[in-house]
């Protein structure tokens, strides 16, 4: 059985790390997979790599010992570290965003940010591979670098496996008098809480039955509570803080509203929607590949359409029903269980894995 090497930055990186265990998880009878992490979560730890000789040692040592065929990179240092010390083995740098963009709201000033991600991706044009998570995220890589990038579409595992229990929690909200609308994520800048606050505002002056649920923590958390009491009256908002039991969120909230500001692929869209949760998603790169307008969702470009959409996906979430037999019911295809195996496969044969 052939070995791939997985080399991320940190232990706490939630969004590479459950994409990977998703891929382990599905091909773990094709390939072996081992994990090396950089650093629990010190990026002063992670760049002095680059200058203690241990790590490329270590690094060696230790994708030699497991026989190790190939290794996926996932992160700018990790990719800048690969490319400096690693010698014969097929590098793949697992690109998750659109760079540009998403260092941009990171390191906004004299356009750094900006800067970073251009410099990320010509380091990622020196792989033998480079996987992308979008169409729009290859388009982007490839008119920059002028070198080709491979699609994997992102995948996230069901909260709610069972049909049953999904119809079951369905019945439930159906019957609550309270639709709760969901935002969940970091609460930080570049996820554009804010607006979902000023758009629901407008709505809940004359929808008393609605809620707006918020999952999750960050720096932005204190605003983000002083702001929705100054708009939303107290009845109609809550924050929960962070939950681990996703089941939880799910089952409570029945219309996600996604505004951030820059995604690959959102692993909490893709959640609400294998839940049969209606998405509410800002119009950025690559959300049109998600969301299909009038079927799983709306694409709002400003707080005035947020609000517009808020009001409709009222009526959307009273006429959808949920498929009797589809846990992927309103997820497209190139998001679904089906297409990332076969696309890993396919990758797979491509690169010679």
């Amino acid at each position: 059985m052939k070995s791939i090497l997985i080399l991320n930055q940190s232990k706490t990186n939630k969004s590479p790390s459950l994409f990977l265990d998703a891929l382990i998880e599905i091909h773990k009878e094709d390939y072996k997979f081992f994990r090396y992490y950089l650093s629990e979560n010190n990026k002063l730890k992670m760049l002095m790599q680059l200058i203690i000789p241990n790590f490329r040692k270590n690094l060696i040592k230790f994708y030699r010992k497991n026989n190790c065929g190939v290794i996926f990179s996932t992160g700018l240092i990790c990719d800048l570290l690969v490319l400096v010390y690693v010698k014969g083995i097929k590098k793949i740098c697992f690109i998750r965003g659109h760079l540009p963009t998403v260092y941009g709201y990171k390191y906004p000033i004299f356009k750094i940010g900006y800067l970073l991600g251009i410099i990320h991706y010509f380091i990622a044009s020196r792989f033998d591979k480079v996987i992308v998570m979008t169409s729009s995220m290859k388009e982007e890589y490839e008119q920059i670098t002028g070198k080709k990038a491979s699609i994997l579409y992102n995948y996230a595992m069901p909260v709610i496996k069972d049909l049953e229990k999904l119809q079951s929690i369905k019945n439930l909200k159906s019957n609550k008098e309270t639709i709760n609308f969901g935002v969940v994520g970091n609460l930080i800048p570049s996820k554009g809480v804010e607006d979902a606050i000023e758009a629901f505002s407008e709505i809940a002056k004359k929808q008393k039955n609605i809620r707006l649920c918020f999952y999750g923590s960050g720096s932005h958390k204190s605003y983000l509570e002083k702001l929705a009491c100054e708009k939303i009256p107290s009845n109609q908002f809550r924050f929960y803080g962070y939950v681990k039991n996703k089941v939880e969120i799910f089952q409570n909230i029945s219309i996600l509203i996604h505004p951030s500001f820059s995604e690959g692929t959102s692993r909490a869209v893709l959640e609400a929607l294998s839940a049969h949760v209606i998405v509410i998603h800002r119009r950025i790169k690559g959300a049109d590949e998600l969301i299909n307008e009038d079927f799983n969702g709306y694409l709002f470009d400003d707080i005035k359409s947020l609000s517009k959409y808020i009001y409709i996906s009222i009526k959307l979430l009273k006429q959808k029903q949920i498929s009797t037999n589809d846990i992927e019911y309103l997820l497209p295809y190139e998001y679904s269980l089906q297409n990332f195996r076969q696309s890993f496969l396919k990758l797979s044969k491509d690169f010679n894995l």
